[in-house]
């Protein structure tokens, strides 16, 4: 017969063993793997084209005004030399000093705008550092456009039918004020073939500026426009290589979320899609920050853009939206309103701005992943509880307990099962030595041993798998989530969102000497909460039933010591949270299999005692019906079984009450019997009565003998 299941503990070991292989090549891509973004390879034909006019835009360009001929006393047109950043960043001072500019005045953000061309090209998170260091640079998010390495967001007009000039990028635009603020909004004028532009700036709320873009014509002929917006990033995006979390274009147009990474829009081939919407939103993503832009009136019909392609072998990455054509007959007007963001991925304020302007899923510019039902209200319990402790390494913790008790009934159903196999691992071993060469034996043995027992071992494993998208949904979260980012905790551990500051090198802080970088052998650099994370990891395993496979029990034995140096690079907050599950786990595991023996022993103790019970009863009545069994008795005999059947069985004594009670009933009515009529009466009573005895211990004896018969 073939073995349709060899060893169902076996298999229970496979489920765990692909889940942590899973995890394992999960970590292994996150964090070793090769940056997949390839740089552009532009081919000849456009490596060896002119550059385009900056004025005009080169052909393809979805935004770029139509390039004619300037009226001669147009207005002013100013030329910039493009400024490298340098490693150091010294080149981005020298490019805001080259134009003339309105600065941003706001708590969250300082910034600019840039005079020539109207754009926005210059913003600062003032509340963000690129290091713990909090005298470190702030982050700076948009960039001046005559940088190599422009990020930048742009409103404009394109010519549609007629033969006038509109604005570009080189265009000087005129400003009512030197300074934008909350109660201070700027308007830029600018005025060119006879058409006047005015472009009036905003601040509506934390990172958020509104831009409306109006038009007046006063050329004395009909003109048909086409108003745009967009974002545009110059130079090659650094990326983090990880696929975990999305970083490119991304936005919401025709019903869903379209995403497009950097790499598929990079060179020669590049990338154009346009998709007709009504309403949406589109922009740039990284990890932690979004730059979006989006039409005010959500009901507006747009095509959301986004391209990517080499120009001048330098690349461009492009995403925004147009309108449908304005036809401005003489002395009309037209006019637009966007929205642009600027500003970190912060739940809280992408949920309100998603409601308050109806941008569908703008909360999804955070990358919560596949299991957004669970990543989300996990990102949104962490901050509650952070906000209440004041503390998110404490947040974090609550949340893994709150955790643990939701999944308390599926870990109970788990532990249970583990301590039955536990028990019966002993004698599993027997089974196996005793049918070391019959496999089909050693199977059914062990599959009777378990239903003998009530043991299930995939009970053990379901549990667990049901698990694994909780798992993958928290590791998620504490990913993605900014507001762990540069969360202290407590002792040294500064930054959550940053791998483990100590290291086994220096005894963890205790000698005075920092670990120097020790290239690809930073993995051995252990820090000591990962350390703590796999004696941890060690110990929970140790409560598990070991493999009965020896190579699969050495595997098992080695995954602490591979996952300690695996998480060693991780951020502290994630080990942080593994480490608190493991523990957790490990007291949850302990308590619940403790109970589980004592349950069972407290079983079998019962179960003794209801067989000694037994026993006694069933030697009790072999000896009554040892005494009762002879058929050949005297009437003496007869009499005492009959006696002691009446005194030992009240159905007998009461069947004797009623053969009596005819007696009485005929002395009652007065007719009295003769002698030998009483003498007669008398001899059938005491026949019935031994008669009733004899057959009420001959059914004893019988059922007796089957318990009896049972027992054995």
């Amino acid at each position: 017969m073939l073995n349709q299941h060899r060893n169902t503990q076996e298999q229970r070991n496979l489920f765990l063993a692909l889940a942590l292989t899973a995890v394992v090549f999960f970590v292994w891509q996150s964090f070793f793997g090769p940056d997949p973004r390839p740089a552009p390879q532009p081919d000849s034909e456009v490596a060896g084209e002119a550059a385009p006019s900056t004025q005009s835009g080169g052909e393809g360009d979805a935004f770029e005004p139509t390039v004619v001929t300037p009226t001669a006393g147009g207005a002013t047109q100013v030329s910039t030399g493009v400024v490298a950043f340098g490693e150091d960043g010294a080149g981005r001072q020298v490019a805001l000093e080259a134009t003339p500019r309105v600065l941003i005045d706001d708590p969250l953000v300082e910034g600019s705008i840039n005079l020539v061309g109207g754009l926005i090209d210059d913003v600062t998170l003032t509340q963000f550092h690129e290091a713990i260091d909090k005298t470190s640079p702030n982050v700076q998010l948009l960039q001046p456009s005559n940088l190599d390495n422009a990020f930048f967001v742009e409103t404009g007009w394109q010519r549609r039918a007629g033969n006038v000039e509109t604005p570009t990028s080189k265009h000087l635009w005129s400003a009512d004020s030197t300074s934008l603020s909350r109660n201070n909004p700027v308007t830029l004028s600018l005025t060119l073939d006879g058409l006047t532009y005015q472009r009036r700036y905003e601040l509506r709320d934390e990172y958020l500026i509104q831009i409306t873009e109006s038009v007046t014509n006063a050329s004395g002929a009909s003109q048909t426009l086409r108003p745009f917006v967009r974002s545009k990033r110059v130079g090659l995006v650094e990326t983090q290589g990880n696929w975990l979390v999305h970083e490119g274009a991304i936005g919401y147009a025709k019903d869903r979320l379209h995403e497009y990474e950097y790499k598929n829009m990079a060179g020669a081939e590049g990338l154009t899609e346009s998709l007709e919407s009504t309403g949406g939103w589109i922009g740039f993503t990284d990890k932690f920050w979004l730059t979006s832009v989006m039409p005010l009136d959500q009901e507006s019909a747009v095509s959301i853009v986004t391209q990517g392609r080499v120009v001048n072998n330098v690349q461009e990455y492009t995403s925004g939206y147009t309108y449908g054509d304005f036809l401005l007959d003489p002395g009309a007007s037209a006019e637009v309103s966007a929205l642009v963001f600027a500003g970190p991925k912060q739940v809280r304020r992408l949920d309100d701005y998603s409601d308050q302007f109806g941008l569908k899923q703008f909360d999804k510019a955070i990358d919560y992943g596949w299991f957004y039902y669970l990543t989300k209200p996990f990102a949104k319990a962490l901050i509650i509880l952070e906000n209440l402790t004041g503390n998110f390494g404490i947040a974090l913790i609550l949340l893994t307990i709150a955790v643990k008790i939701l999944f308390f009934p599926l870990a109970w159903r788990s532990y249970v099962s583990m301590a039955a196999m536990r028990r019966l691992a002993p004698r599993i071993a027997e089974i196996r030595e005793k049918y070391p060469e019959d496999r089909a034996k050693v199977s059914q043995e062990t599959m009777e041993l378990y239903k003998k027992e009530g043991a299930n071992p995939v009970a053990g494993c379901l549990p667990m798998l049901l698990q694994i998208p909780v798992f993958f949904a928290l590791y998620k979260t504490l990913f993605v989530t900014i507001e762990m980012r540069h969360a202290p905790f407590y002792g040294w551990l500064k930054d959550l969102s940053a791998p483990d500051p100590t290291s086994v090198f220096n005894l963890f802080g205790l000698l005075p000497y920092t670990v120097p970088d020790l290239g690809l052998l930073n993995i051995l650099s252990i820090g000591l909460l990962p350390l703590i994370m796999g004696i941890s990891m060690w110990g929970q395993q140790k409560l598990n039933p070991p493999p009965a496979d020896p190579q699969q029990a050495m595997i098992f034995n080695f995954l602490p010591i591979i996952f300690t140096f695996m998480l060693a690079s991780f951020p502290a907050g994630l080990v942080l949270y593994w480490t608190s599950n493991n523990i957790l786990t490990f007291g949850q595991q302990w308590t619940i299999m403790r109970y589980a023996d004592a349950h069972k022993r407290a079983e079998r103790e019962a179960r003794k005692k209801t067989k000694g019970k037994g026993k006694k009863g069933a030697n009790a009545a072999d000896s009554a019906d040892e005494n009762t069994a002879d058929d050949g008795g005297t009437n003496s005999d007869a009499d005492q079984a009959a006696d002691t059947a009446e005194a030992s069985d009240p159905l007998i004594s009461q069947a004797n009450d009623d053969a009596a009670a005819p007696e009485a009933a005929v002395d009652t009515a007065g007719d009295a019997p003769t002698e030998s009529q009483q003498n007669a009466s008398a001899q059938e009573t005491t026949k019935a009565t031994v008669s009733s005895a004899a057959s009420t211990k001959q059914r004893r004896s019988g059922g007796s003998r089957k318990g009896k018969g049972r027992k054995r």
